[in-house]
């Protein structure tokens, strides 16, 4: 019997030593992603917000504008406004008789 648990302990080890690295190799990268993102989407707000009006709006504004689609794809309820919005901006769209679309 104790040969028997000694035999599964150092598997048990080896086992360990081999797929931990693995696995934090792998939440490490989750993490980044998500940290990424995260850092992407605020310094989205923060371009948004903390760009002064002007006319013509500067490079970073409208950068930051044409992100906004891709940045923040998986909030489907500020997507569905955004697009209503910039809809409401073109002559041809279904949407610019009515400007209080939301």
């Amino acid at each position: 019997m104790k040969d028997y648990m000694q035999t599964y302990g150092q598997l048990y080890e080896i086992i360990a030593i081999t797929l931990v690295p693995f696995i934090l190799f792998i939440l490490n990268n989750r993490f980044q992603k998500w940290k990424d993102k995260k850092q992407a989407k605020s310094k989205l707000f923060l371009t948004l917000t903390g760009t002064p009006r002007a006319s013509p709006p500067p490079l970073e504004y409208m950068q930051a504008i044409n992100q906004i689609d891709v940045m923040l794809e998986d909030n489907e309820t500020i997507t569905t406004k955004w697009r209503k919005l910039y809809d409401s901006f073109s002559p041809t769209s279904e949407h610019y008789n009515n400007q209080k679309t939301f």
